[in-house]
């Protein structure tokens, strides 16, 4: 009785222990991806320090943001429509142009022409009616010669509209901040979001040291899979920013990085962004 109770309880242990490991591996499986993209500004960008993070050392060096792809693609929108009012102001502008030219023109053509047949009917009038006319004259006194008068339209000119234009442009481009596609993580909800944040923030900051004279706007997005121990297991670069020194100053980084518990088995996508 007690070799049967015996088996039974190890058969009953032995069951229930793969039950749990089985549980274990499908809850890690089913959320190691995050649907969230991160955002990482150098150390040496010329935009304004707006660091999410005064506690952290190192907050001067690096700024942090999550990336939504839906205020992206209003950002994008926004610069497009304000890019095509200034082409079609343009566009009007020299229509305008031409316009006021091709009038002007039509005057002096007409002025002329009018002129023109004056002096022709004076040449061809008749020898004798010219003479009568020359005895006239003489026994007359000198008139004042009557000087024929040019009639002159004062045509209004259109302002300088491209001025305008460019005067228009250029508070269009102050108005407009720095980084439409910026989200500050102080005021969300999802708290798991802002853990992410911090952790990527310490680490990389830790490590990760853009190169000086990297032009503005230089981007490099790699996708990051850790292992569950924090280390990571391996990378792929999804964008480069074709500039050959950015992106080897993030590569020989890569794989030193280790990160927290809370990501530990994740994969997430990080912006490089100067």
């Amino acid at each position: 009785m007690k070799n049967k109770l015996t088996r039974n309880y190890l058969i009953g242990s032995a069951i229930t222990h793969l039950i749990i490991i089985l549980i274990a591996l499908f809850a890690t499986h089913s959320n190691k991806k995050i649907n969230k993209q991160f955002l990482v500004f150098g150390a040496h960008s010329k935009r304004q320090s707006l660091a999410l993070f005064k506690s952290h050392k190192d907050f001067t060096q690096t700024d942090w943001y999550a990336k939504r792809l839906s205020q992206e693609s209003k950002a994008r929108k926004t610069r497009i429509e304000r890019k095509n009012k200034i082409k079609n102001n343009k566009k009007k502008l020299l229509q305008e142009k031409t316009r006021t030219k091709a009038s002007t023109n039509n005057l002096n053509k007409k002025n002329n022409t009018s002129f023109k047949e004056e002096i022709k009917k004076e040449k061809k009038l008749p020898k004798k009616q010219k003479l009568a006319e020359k005895i006239i004259e003489q026994k007359q006194e000198p008139a004042k010669k009557i000087e024929p008068e040019v009639i002159s339209q004062k045509i209004e000119q259109p302002k300088d509209i491209e001025s305008e234009n460019i005067e228009q442009e250029q508070q269009l481009l102050q108005d407009q901040p720095d980084d439409e596609m910026q989200i500050n993580l102080l005021g969300e909800d999802d708290q798991e979001i802002i853990k992410y944040q911090e952790s990527i923030q310490k680490e990389v900051s830790r490590l990760w040291h853009p190169p000086i004279g990297v032009p503005k706007g230089s981007e490099c997005i790699v996708r990051f899979y850790i292992d569950n121990s924090g280390n990571v297991e391996k990378y792929e670069i999804m964008q480069k920013s074709n500039i050959l020194i950015y992106d080897l100053s993030i590569t020989q980084v890569a794989k030193k990085f280790k990160f927290e518990e809370s990501l530990w088995g994740k994969n997430f996508s990080i912006h490089f962004r100067q």
